[in-house]
């Protein structure tokens, strides 16, 4: 975690704000992950930062790829002599030119008629990376933002969650419906 614009204050009051954050994160996945002071207009602590998250890249596990293809929809639109293009972060598997595919929740299978990631035509997609996929068979007015792009048959939707939340200590409370 950074500490922004930290050359506007003294030591003592990072100390404090350091303080703070580790008094908010703990309890949660971040309870114990680096702070650092950093400041933009001087440069310091910029070095440390960007080894730490070198640091902590690396030691990220890598995606499987064995796992079914997914990835939830964050764009829908069409592009001229393309048709329909969607845009998402793909979570697990992989992907490639000419796949079937299914949109969940529409139950719809389309084909997979062009990939492209950073900008790049691209032959196969891999989980963690940000996606474009060209589909044939759809129209964009029929994919949705939240619609999830999937191995086919493999998925089933559905409308209710049991799930148990777990706040911080230091989170207001839930109020009902909420």
């Amino acid at each position: 975690m950074a500490i922004t614009k930290s050359d506007l204050v003294d030591a003592e009051m990072l100390d404090l704000v350091r303080l703070e954050v580790d008094e908010f994160v703990r309890g949660s996945f971040l309870e114990g992950a680096p702070v650092v002071p950093v400041s933009a207009r001087t440069g310091a602590g910029l070095d440390t930062f960007k080894q730490e998250l070198l640091r902590v890249a690396q030691a990220t596990p890598a995606k499987d790829l064995k796992r079914h293809f997914r990835l939830p929809i964050d764009r829908s639109f069409a592009t001229k002599g393309f048709g329909t293009v969607v845009t998402g972060t793909l979570i697990s598997g992989s992907v490639k030119i000419d796949d079937e595919i299914e949109i969940y929740p529409l139950g719809k299978r389309v084909r997979v008629r062009g990939l492209h990631s950073g900008g790049k035509a691209i032959d196969r997609a891999v989980a963690g990376q940000r996606t474009a996929v060209n589909l044939s068979g759809v129209d964009h007015t029929e994919v949705q933002r939240g619609m999830v792009l999937g191995a086919p048959g493999v998925f089933e939707p559905t409308r209710k969650l049991d799930a148990r939340i777990t706040l911080l200590a230091s989170a207001r409370p839930l109020k009902n419906r909420a």
